[in-house]
């Protein structure tokens, strides 16, 4: 098992209060895995927590700046991010 930092920005900074989650995953592992990971982690967090849609379908992953889809590999060595959606006017 590998400690993998991934850092929360925008809404998810706010929502959980800070601005990054560690987590423990097997290497090699995909974006969806992590993100699995991270809502089982918000859960511990919170009982009540009903975002499972929104970080496995709205949010998205990303390893030193590149946008990763839920099938790509994550390099656990990298700075992995975790992206709400945004909107801009």
């Amino acid at each position: 098992m590998h400690e993998i930092t991934v850092y929360l920005f925008g809404s998810l900074k706010e929502e959980f209060g800070e601005s990054k989650k560690i987590i423990l995953r097997e290497s090699p592992c995909s974006a969806f895995q992590i993100k699995t990971a991270l809502y089982d982690k918000f859960r511990e967090q919170q009982e009540n927590l009903t975002k499972e849609e929104y970080i496995l379908k709205s949010c998205v992953i990303a390893c030193d700046d590149s946008i990763l889809h839920n099938h790509d590999e994550v390099d656990i060595n990298g700075e992995i991010s975790l992206l709400p959606p945004v909107s801009g006017g």
